[in-house]
């Protein structure tokens, strides 16, 4: 939820800063559509890049947590009344 709502804060403030530009008078308005462009694109490049981040931290915990410690609590309730899980 945290993720959701700092990229949700982001997002609304970019779109804010472009509108807000796109409002006032450009000296330069062929050059402003690229800026624009190059600006969007930055934006989701820095996105994927901290997706990227995330997911390869949470792969690199898993990775470090021993074999058979993920186990659900059916299975670690079962195993212990000495029952076996089908």
């Amino acid at each position: 939820m945290l993720t959701k709502r700092t990229l949700l804060l982001t997002a609304t403030g970019l779109l804010t800063g472009y509108l807000a530009a796109a409002q006032s008078p450009s000296l330069a308005a062929t050059s402003s559509g690229s800026d624009i462009l190059f600006w969007v694109l930055v934006g989701i490049l820095a996105i994927v890049g901290l997706m990227v981040i995330v997911t390869g931290a949470s792969v690199a915990s898993v990775a470090r947590l021993p074999h058979g410690s993920a186990t659900s609590p059916d299975q670690t309730a079962n195993s212990e009344e000495g029952n076996t899980t089908c």
